[in-house]
């Protein structure tokens, strides 16, 4: 385990270097996906950058900052494993968040622990998420952690954990108004509410990936941590992936217009960025544009 970390961090150093590089190129590949001319971006009233699974890669937060402050990102939903092992630990390497300059919602995943949601109250900028409704910028935020959230030791939810958080979670929704935006960790618990919330986050699988289905758009993130060690350690490349989404805001409602996934792929040293465009109620199916850029 010694090895291992120590061979990881000595690729953390480097592809903090890379990532460096690649991140500040990041407004030269928006300009050059907005010459495309699919949608006309101008009139969003707000962006959100929805990460996952960052499993304590501390390179992660260095991009999803860059990202904040290049394109004004009104604030950040997490959806959970943000450390890896929950472990008391990694508490110190949350000290990013400590002066963090947007908004940070998370809703906790199986990594993390009730030591890490203990450290995260007490950050200024953090809202974590408890099964009630919040509000930021305007937008109606439901979410809840992961079951196994609640464990100090890593694992993955049981069904009957899953199920009654499921439960839960439907409760609350059939007694509150309907949010705008519902995050949590696992697909398990996302996908029972596909038809009930307009905009369904989540992570957990590694593999971002955005879907339309009964009326809902689901978004998984991918992870924004490369997976964290295992990541490094894999013999296939696992990018560092999020999603930038833009809401318009209507007379009584947000409605999401785009959905910008951004990977950056350290091996070669390059990025890709696909924007999703969601028509309005009644003027067609989605579209998308891919783009892929070498790096520098």
């Amino acid at each position: 385990m010694v090895a291992l970390f120590q061979e990881a961090f000595v690729g953390v150093k480097t592809m903090a270097e890379h990532i460096q590089v690649m991140s500040i190129n990041l407004y030269s590949l928006l300009q050059k996906v907005e010459d495309l001319g699919q949608v006309d971006l101008a009139g969003i009233d707000l962006k959100v950058l929805h990460v996952s699974d960052i499993h304590n890669n501390p390179v992660a937060l260095d991009l999803v900052e860059r990202v904040v402050n290049t394109f004004a990102v009104d604030f950040v939903i997490d959806t959970g494993d943000i450390t890896d092992f929950g472990s008391p630990l990694e508490v110190g390497l949350l000290s990013r968040l400590d002066d963090w300059p947007v908004p940070y919602v998370i809703a906790l995943g199986n990594h993390d622990s009730p030591a890490i949601a203990k450290h995260l109250a007490t950050v200024p900028a953090v809202t974590l998420l408890k099964g009630e409704m919040v509000e930021i910028a305007g937008l109606k935020i439901l979410g809840v952690s992961d079951p196994a959230a609640q464990r100090e030791v890593m694992t993955t939810a049981e069904p009957g954990e899953m199920e009654a958080a499921v439960a839960q979670l439907k409760e609350l929704l059939a007694s509150a108004e309907e949010p705008d935006l519902l995050a949590v960790h696992e697909q398990r618990m996302a996908m029972p509410f596909a038809g009930k919330v307009p905009v369904i986050l989540h992570g957990h699988s590694h593999s971002p990936r955005i879907q339309e289905i009964d009326g809902s758009v689901v978004i998984d993130a991918g992870t924004c941590g490369a997976a964290g060690i295992r990541g490094l350690q894999s013999t296939d490349e696992i990018p560092y992936s999020l999603v930038l989404l833009h809401f318009s805001k209507g007379e009584d409602s947000w409605r999401l217009v785009a959905a910008d996934t951004i990977s950056l792929y350290y091996r070669q040293a390059g990025f890709g960025f696909r924007r999703t465009i969601f028509s309005a109620p009644g003027e067609g199916d989605e579209t998308e544009d891919d783009a892929t850029f070498p790096g520098p």
